[in-house]
């Protein structure tokens, strides 16, 4: 396995962990270079997968900033139109083909 990808593991389990939660930025550059014994280029390779998974953000003169993490109430999202409505789950077959009904009729 890739040292990058076991660099982003480890910092994917702390981000989700809360490890960071009181600064809200990971180690710096340097730091993670010494703790993981590795090159600048493999921390930003692993830094770099962990922005594309919407974990984290890089802010120049501020670090990389640990994203915040909403859970989306799928209820209440997009009820304006219908293929909102047509997404929302209901109880039976029945109850989803009348709801489809109502809205196409």
């Amino acid at each position: 396995m890739n040292k990058f990808r076991d660099i982003y593991d480890t910092l994917k389990n702390e981000i989700n962990e809360g490890l960071y939660n009181d600064t809200m930025v990971l180690p710096t550059e340097m730091a993670l270079i010494e703790r993981f014994g590795t090159s600048r280029n493999t921390v930003r390779r692993a830094i770099q997968l962990l922005n594309e998974d919407g974990l984290v953000y890089s802010v120049k003169g501020r670090g990389v900033v640990i994203l915040e993490r909403i859970e989306i109430d799928k209820k209440s999202f997009k009820v304006g139109n219908f293929q909102g409505l047509k997404a929302l789950s209901a109880d039976t077959e029945v109850e989803k083909k009348q709801l489809c009904k109502n809205f196409t009729s």
